[in-house]
């Protein structure tokens, strides 16, 4: 099960990660249904099924490698495949989409963001 504040170290640098792992799926959830119009079951069995979520984010190099793109992007990777703007899918988010963003999270009383970077 995934929870926010998984702290995760990189073993080389000392530098450190709170992962937020409900709130990363959370939002990606809510994003699927909003912008991809798939019903909330239909968000979380793309979710379950996504190749890249076959194992849990543990380390340090796996939250670097999730954080490097938004949850937009991750949510239109999911249902549209790894390349969907070669499909016409606007790989920016819509003009309403911060907007959204924050109030869903107020909404659902998420963690401001799913990827913090501590020194």
């Amino acid at each position: 099960m995934d929870r926010d504040g998984t702290i995760l170290i990189d073993t080389s640098s000392s530098k450190k990660i709170i992962y937020n792992g409900f709130t990363f799926k959370e939002i990606i959830k809510g994003i699927i249904v909003e912008y991809a119009n798939k019903s909330k079951n239909e968000a979380e069995s793309i979710i379950n099924n996504f190749k890249y979520f076959s194992k849990p984010i543990e380390t340090f190099s796996d939250a670097i490698f999730f954080s490097h793109e938004t949850e937009y992007h991750w949510a239109m990777c999911m249902v549209y495949g790894d390349t969907y703007w070669l499909e016409g899918i606007n790989i920016e988010p819509p003009n309403n989409y911060n907007e959204w963003e924050s109030g869903y999270i107020a909404k659902k009383k998420l963690a401001d963001s799913s990827f913090e970077f501590l020194n």
